[in-house]
């Protein structure tokens, strides 16, 4: 299904994009 396909990819790039933020995280401190 397209529908399923877009989702995950979708929720992969969430989860690239708060992958992104948390290392930001860590070279802040």
């Amino acid at each position: 299904m397209v529908a399923f396909k877009l989702l995950v990819m979708h929720e992969t790039n969430v989860f690239l994009v708060l992958m992104e933020a948390s290392e930001q995280k860590d070279e802040k401190n």
